[in-house]
């Protein structure tokens, strides 16, 4: 299996099959088998750590990096997380090994070369960028599929008729247009903050969600920004 997947790693691109037309609903079990895959190798390195075989503990941590690397180009902010998750899988094992033995310069080098992949770039603001399409398309949805997002009800059920009349006419008064617009105008921001480093940036993250968070309190009230923008409050950090 490890031979199968190491095949799969030396290939050019990685795609997931995600379908987009499912709009916001759509799955993502890609995520917990690239996750899964990291794991696994993680265990070899641990496994040549304890047998004292270096370049295979390296060599399984450049794996690592490698399969979170395979998301590097995905523009889901929760891809981006578990990409980074494997990277910090890779660091965990990097500081086991730095613990447990010593290398040689050769070796240095080596590790230093399959530790490439695990540095700052823009994955959270190519992220951003799909999630603000992602939001957009949701808010110019029917009002069933707004109405998903504010109920787990199942259509045809009385609460969640009543729901979709409220958001029908939410967008007929203009409600839901002044949510797109607000949402537009956070991610904007966001976008612009990213291209900063992050010690420069964190404030003004912070600053950007509290005044969001403000105007989203304003008449009329921003309901579906108050619901959804806040969860990517932590993303930065």
């Amino acid at each position: 299996h490890m031979d199968g997947v190491r095949a799969a790693l030396r290939l050019k691109a990685y795609r997931a099959n995600y379908k987009f037309e499912e709009g916001y609903m759509f799955l993502m079990p890609e995520l917990a088998v690239l996750k899964r895959e990291a794991q696994f190798f993680a265990l070899e390195a641990l496994d040549a750590i304890a047998a004292k075989d270096i370049p295979r503990a390296i060599a399984a941590v450049g794996d690592i990096t490698r399969i979170g690397e395979c998301l590097k180009d995905d523009p889901i902010l929760i891809s981006q997380l578990v990409r980074f998750a494997c990277h910090q899988i890779a660091l965990s094992m990097t500081e086991r090994l730095l613990k447990e033995h010593s290398l040689t310069g050769a070796e240095c080098d080596q590790l230093e070369k399959v530790m490439t992949g695990v540095k700052q770039d823009d994955g959270i603001k190519h992220a951003m960028v799909g999630e603000r399409v992602c939001s957009w398309a949701m808010m110019d949805g029917s009002s069933k599929e707004l109405a998903r997002v504010m109920t787990f009800e199942p259509a045809g059920d009385s609460s969640f008729d009543v729901k979709t009349l409220g958001v029908s006419l939410m967008q007929l008064a203009g409600m839901t247009g002044a949510d797109k617009r607000l949402m537009g105008e956070t991610y904007d921001e966001l976008i612009r903050a990213l291209d900063k480093p992050d010690y420069a940036a964190r404030d003004e993250i912070r600053d950007c969600f509290n005044t969001m968070t403000q105007k989203a309190q304003t008449f009329p009230p921003k309901v579906f920004t108050l619901m959804l923008m806040p969860a990517l409050d932590k993303s930065a950090q």
